[in-house]
């Protein structure tokens, strides 16, 4: 329902004892296998919830003192408003439970980004942020070909040749070309993002 992670990991999770102790355990498997990531998650601590929204804003506003959530790339904060559409997490949990929009003002959040259209203006950007962006708002690492549709088309509207897209992407001109004809509904998002300090703020 709602991570962060900052200086430790914080979870909300919802379900029985049973699933949300096998939940746990999966993590905690899964980060002690991960490469680069020295000693795991350690012990755990639980605390049953009965304020889901005020436990979802303490999540979102967890360790960000002074700064917005939507700096934050390693909580469940952009999903949340979103702008990250990621597989390992499913924002719909929340649909008719909550206005997200009160949870950003309540985290500490300052004002929207600008609207997609606003973002048309947006300076020139170079092409590892547009990579990044990309990559971040699809919730998958730089670099991805899953990618490389919404980055080709990211790329061109930043200011980009569509040879030095190409390049980038280790991808034919004319590969690059097709990408930009083919639907891209996370296009508004990704310039939202690009346009944004905040959420260029990436991994």
């Amino acid at each position: 329902m709602g991570f962060s992670v900052v200086d430790r990991a914080l979870l909300l999770l919802e379900g029985t004892d049973a699933a949300v102790s096998s939940a746990l355990a999966a993590i905690k498997v899964g980060t002690a296998r991960a490469p680069n990531l020295p000693g795991g998650l350690g012990l755990t601590r639980r605390i049953q919830v009965h304020d889901p929204i005020g436990a979802l804003v303490a999540v979102h506003g967890h360790g960000i003192e002074g700064s917005d959530p939507l700096a934050n790339p390693w909580s469940s904060h952009r999903d949340l408003m979103g702008f990250r559409v990621a597989s390992f997490y499913d924002a719909a949990v929340w649909d008719g439970r909550i206005d997200p929009r009160l949870v950003h003002i309540r985290a500490g959040g300052r004002a929207m980004p600008r609207d997609a259209t606003a973002s048309l203006e947006l300076p020139r950007r170079d092409l590892h942020t547009c990579l990044r962006v990309s990559a971040a708002v699809l919730g998958v690492l730089p670099g991805s070909r899953c990618s490389m549709r919404l980055f080709a088309q990211l790329s061109r509207r930043a200011g980009q040749r569509q040879i030095d897209i190409a390049s980038a992407a280790l991808l034919t001109p004319r590969r690059i070309r097709q990408l930009e004809r083919e639907p891209e509904p996370l296009l508004p998002v990704a310039l939202r993002s690009l346009g944004d300090q905040r959420l260029r703020r990436v991994p």
